[in-house]
């Protein structure tokens, strides 16, 4: 999406939550700096209670992603990320039933990403890890109990609405 801070950015004075994503897919280091530079300045403009979410990626070019959380982490509230981002960003994979294995694959990614708070989500279970994790909680159960409908029920079908 082609992000302007002239335009787009005068709808942002009442927002409350704002969502980032997308910047995995980005090739050229040339148009991941403009677009970074373009972020931040339509974040200036969103008001100061406003909650920044960045749902991060599996990056097409791997050093992006450092590079992303360093331009955008001062204003991320929380950054979410599903089991095989975690498992990428660790560099090994996370055995999502394996307790140990996951906490210490959180506690690390965590550490590096320096944002306000981190979500973790797989097939099995989410979590919330930071500053405003037990003010997601009511969130990460609701996510959790429509995946889990959506793999009993499987896919939604328009005819018949579910």
């Amino acid at each position: 999406m082609d992000i302007r801070p002239d335009g787009f950015g005068k709808e942002l004075k009442h927002v409350k939550i704002f969502l980032l994503g997308s910047f995995s897919q980005i090739l050229e280091e040339d148009f991941l700096e403009e677009a970074l530079e373009r972020t931040n300045q339509l974040l200036k403009k969103l008001p100061e209670d406003a909650v920044v979410i960045m749902e991060d990626g599996c990056y097409v070019k791997k050093k992006f992603r450092q590079r992303v959380h360093q331009a955008l982490a001062h204003r991320i509230d929380v950054l979410s990320m599903n089991e095989d981002e975690l498992a990428e960003f660790v560099g090994e994979k996370v055995d999502v039933l394996n307790r140990q294995q996951v906490a210490e694959a959180v506690e690390t990614a965590y550490k590096e990403v320096q944002v306000k708070t981190m979500v973790v989500h797989s097939s099995a279970w989410a979590l919330a890890v930071g500053t405003q994790a037990k003010n997601l909680q009511e969130a990460l159960e609701c996510g959790v109990a429509l995946a889990g409908t959506r793999f009993r029920k499987g896919r939604w079908h328009y005819k018949s609405g579910i």
